[in-house]
Formats: C-alpha cells, structure tokens, sequence
C-alpha cells in the first residue's frame, strides 16, 4: 500500500476506515471507505472490546475491497467527554555563545511547557504551540534561524483518560492493525474546513456528532480552547422516535430525510409517511409536527454550545463566527437556527483541498475521517511514530496478511 495513508474515524457510534492516495502535485483523493454501526462504543469510549474489534475489521476490510489494498498502520481519531485541554506555557534560556536558535531548542521549549504534573490516569496526546517568543517578542510564528538568549512558547495541550486510550489501542491491535498516531479528531477536521483566515480573526468550530458535540475555538491563527459535550444528533433521533412510537432506525430515516430544524421554515405542510414501532404498520405525520419534534433539541443543543462558549472567555473574539461539521450539520435550517441564538455569522463546513468519492468528501459526517488524512499528510515528512503504539500483529494475523500479498 505504498504512498496510501489510512485514517479510523472511531465515532460516537460508528467506525469508519479511509484509504488516502497523494497525487502528483500533493493533493488527497479519497479512495476507499467502509463504515459500520458499532455498538462497542458510547460517545467515542470503548465499551464492549469484542464488538469494537469486530467493528474494526469490518470497516477495514471494506475500504481494502474498494481499493485492493491491505492495511498495515492508521491514523486513529479520540473523543468523547474524557478529553481535556489547557493552555501552558513554557521558557528556556540560550546559554551556548552561538545565540541562533535551533531545531532542539524548540523541540527542548515545548518539552518544558508539557513539564506538568497531570492525573496518573490522564495522558498528553496533543501540545500544539500557539506562538513563541524569542527575548520578550511575542507572535513569533517559528523562531528557528532567530538569534535570542530566551525562548518561550504558549502551547495548546490535549490529554485524555489512558484507559479509555488504552481500550482504542486494544481494540486496533487485536484488529491486526498499527497506529501510527492518535489524534484528537476535532483537530484534524479542522484542517480541511476552517481557513487560514478565519483562525486569525477568530472563529468557533463545532461538530456535531451522534452522541458528542465537540468545540474549538480558533484566535490568532491558533487553537486556543477546546471543549466536548455529552449530547448529539442521536438525542433528535430518540425524540422522534418517542414522540412518534417508532423505531431508531426508522426515526434517523425521517430525520435525515425530512428533518427541518426550525418549524417556521417548514413551506409546505405536507404529509409523510413511516412505519410504526412493528415494523408493519403505516402511519402519517405533518412535517410541521415532525419540525416541532426536532426543534426544541436543536435548540437545547445550540444553547449549550453557547453557555460553553461564553465560559471559554473568547466569545467576544469570534467575529468571524462559527462553523459547523458533523452528521447534523447537514439537517436542513440548523445553521438559521444557530444565527438566531449565536447573533454571529453561521455557516456549514464541507472539506475543501481533497478529491476522490465525491459523496464522501462532500459530506460534513465525514470531516473528521478525511481531516485524519491531511493531518497524516501534513505530519509526513516529519513523522514521528510514538513507540507505545508500536504493538505488534497478531502472529494469525501476519500470516493472513502474508497470504494476501503472496496471491
């Protein structure tokens, strides 16, 4: 699989597998995808190792058929309410003669910013710098080449519960797959929906997921407060189906078809049809009643965000508003909604920059699995792989993989 890269969307409640091929000019067609409902997780967090791992495989095995490829390694996503963030910062003097700054000084500065003591439970995945400063000048954006006799930094950093890393990294592993590195999955979206320009003036990202609703908020160019929630478009989809005695899946039917965010945007008041909780039985509903369903949760979800955005300290410095990604993101009127509550400029994002399945790269669901495969490209020519995911395949596993590049 030679010049592919791989990324594992381990959703709220879903897994999805991408296969990326670089093109010529270092563009990103995606190639191949296999999703799969996976009932080992909850809001991200592994919760039945067996179904996961079964999950896993399947999703990988579908996007190797698209593509003929075998799957060694992944990028792999992390969520849910475990993950954490804070800003640090972080100093160090130049002592030696020569004043130039070098690539070990910064990699020994951010170093200092992580010497933190945190919860033995937790783990540093992230510590992304904002800006350094070399001798008091602050919004250095890379300080190697300059001459100074101190450098600091200001850093993001990102931790999660090792348990529940430690379960994603089971899981991969009995899989039969290697990670080449775990990133927080809203980072990664980031990449390939919020632009340069937006992260300088200041802007809000957000991704609604089935059972998680994940937040950043981007100032000066950089990531400066991160935040997850416990609600999601799974909570809309329950509300339809108590509401209106049905099942979930054929409740996530009428939300993804005919859902409308808000009941004044409804133009035509028309009937439609579902099945009953039986499976066997039709019924009809207005969408004027299935908008007065889904309208309350949306707005208990956008009040949320807000509340947390106001907490953060930044909702004053984000004039270029706020973004939103995600499966719900595409449920129609949700962003005239979010207008109303946020009085902020409001749009949907959709990855930019990559190519390949036309459905899928146009699609907010998938952000998160796309985003993974840019920030493998971005990390390629310096890639560091952490040695604690490094575990090697099972020996059944090798063999098998063995077989399949033999034939």
């Amino acid at each position: 699989m030679k010049g592919n890269i791989v990324s594992l969307d381990i959703g709220s409640s879903k897994i999805c597998c991408m296969i990326g091929r670089r093109g010529p000019d270092n563009e990103m067609d995606v190639i191949g995808v296999g999703e799969v409902d996976c009932k080992g997780l909850k809001g991200g967090v592994v919760v039945n190792i067996e179904e996961t791992v079964n999950s896993i495989t399947k999703a990988v095995e579908t996007a190797e058929t698209m593509t003929g490829d075998v799957v060694r390694s992944v990028y792999v996503n992390i969520k849910g309410e475990h993950v954490e963030s804070f800003n640090r910062s972080g100093a160090i003097n130049i002592s030696r003669s020569n004043k130039e700054i070098l690539p070990e000084d910064v990699d020994l500065v951010l170093e200092s910013a992580k010497a933190i003591q945190i919860a033995p439970d937790r783990e540093i995945i992230h510590t992304i710098p904002q800006l350094y400063i070399v001798d008091k000048q602050r919004g250095v954006p890379d300080p190697i080449g300059m001459e100074g006799s101190h450098l600091g930094v200001e850093v993001h950093v990102v931790t999660v519960s090792t348990a529940s890393l430690n379960n994603i990294i089971k899981c991969i592993n009995r899989a039969g797959f290697e990670i080449e590195k775990v990133v927080f999955g809203l980072l990664a979206a980031s990449l390939l929906i919020v632009t340069q320009a937006e992260k300088e003036l200041g802007v809000a990202f957000v991704d609604i997921g089935g059972q998680t609703v994940d937040l950043a908020i981007f100032l000066e160019g950089n990531i400066r407060f991160t935040k997850e929630l416990l609600i999601g478009g799974d909570y809309i989809i329950r509300d339809i189906a108590y509401g209106l005695r049905t099942s979930l899946s054929e409740a996530k039917k009428l939300k993804e078809k005919y859902g409308i965010a808000m009941t004044s945007l409804v133009d035509v008041d028309e009937e439609i049809e579902f099945l009953s909780i039986d499976g066997r039985i039709k019924r009809k509903i207005s969408l004027l009643h299935l908008s007065e369903i889904i309208q309350p949760r949306v707005e208990e979800i956008l009040v949320m965000i807000e509340e947390e955005i106001k907490k953060s300290g930044y909702s004053h410095l984000i004039p270029s508003g706020i973004i939103f990604t995600g499966g719900s993101a595409f449920l129609k009127g949700i962003d005239l909604a979010a207008e109303q509550i946020f009085d902020m400029p409001v749009r949907i994002g959709i990855p930019q920059d990559v190519g390949g399945i036309v459905d899928i790269v146009s699609n907010p669901r998938y952000a998160t699995g796309v985003g993974l495969l840019k920030y493998a490209q971005n990390k390629e020519n310096s890639r560091f792989i952490n040695p604690r995911f490094r575990q090697s395949f099972s020996f059944f596993k090798k063999i098998k993989r063995w077989m399949e590049e033999m034939l």
